[in-house]
This record gives structure tokens, sequence and C-alpha cells, in this order.
């Protein structure tokens, strides 16, 4: 008994951290990332220019969802050889750091996963994404709390997702 309230104690001291909360509203958007849209806009045209070859609904999902280092070539095996290396110098000119995947949607849209981060004195992960709307829109919906976004461009959001990690 004295073993599972010793237990119930650090449960609650582990979820519990002093200080102040993590201030979500002040977070930067990453320079490097923005300073990067030429690239990602480049991958975002040549992934919409082959749709036809490259999307394939992922089952269980509404999207095409490719994720680099668990598909690898996967998207490139109904592509010419030219027309595969030209994304993957893209992914490649962009980095592990700035790139891990994307969400292809039935309507030409795009997600492009940049990064995950823990913020571990906060238990926070912390999700960058890049929206692209090939077709251009005016009306980029805003994000809710816990999100944070800023529009780069007509055709690109730039969003980053704030989510509390669970005690286990």
């Amino acid at each position: 008994m004295l073993r599972l309230i010793a237990f119930a104690g650090f449960c609650l001291l582990a979820a519990c951290r002093s200080g102040q909360p993590y201030d979500i509203k002040n977070h930067p958007f990453n320079k490097q990332v923005i300073e990067k849209l030429a690239i990602y806009d480049s991958l975002g045209k040549a992934i919409i220019q082959h749709y036809s070859a490259i999307y394939k609904p992922t089952k269980g999902e509404p999207s095409y969802v490719y994720i680099d280092y668990q598909d690898g070539d996967e998207i490139y095996k109904d592509l010419s050889p030219d027309e595969a290396a030209k994304i993957k110098g893209y992914i490649t000119q962009l980095g592990p750091n700035f790139f891990y995947g994307f969400d292809l949607y039935k309507d030409s849209t795009m997600k492009i996963y940049v990064r995950d981060t823990l913020l571990k004195d906060y238990r926070l992960d912390v999700a960058e994404r890049l929206s692209f709307f090939p077709a251009g829109t005016d009306s980029i919906k805003k994000r809710d709390f816990p999100s944070r976004d800023t529009i780069l461009n007509r055709n690109w959001q730039y969003w980053i997702r704030f989510d509390n990690q669970g005690l286990f």
C-alpha cells in the first residue's frame, strides 16, 4: 500500500512542473523555414505536377501520406527517373531538419511535415507544418488554439501546433 501511495505521489510530482506555462503566443516561426520557402514551393509544384501518379490515399486516411523515413522510394515508383530525381533533389535540399513527409489531399492541397520538437521543460510537443494551396486562396483558414499560424503568401501557410504530452 505504501508503494502504491509513493508511486501515485511520484506520478503527480512528474505531472506538475514549477514555473510559468509556455508562452505559445510568442513562440517564433523559424526563419530558416521561411527562407527555404522557394524550395518548398518547387517541391509542392513538382508533386502536384505528378499528382495522378503520386496520389493514392493511404489506407484509413483521407489523403496520401508520405513519411520519408518509412516510405522510402515508394513515392517514386510511378515516376520517370528524371521526375523522381527532381523531387528527391528538393527533399535533399531541404534536409532532414526541414522535411520529413507530407499529406497530399484529393483537392491537391498539401500539408508538409517540417519537424516535431519536444520542449521537455514544458512537456510540450511542437509540430511545425506548412500548408500548400496550389490554386491559391484568399480564404486560408486561421488555425485554432493551441496552434498559431502565419500566411507566407497566397499559396502557403506556416503553422505550429502545440500539444501537451501525456503522463505516460
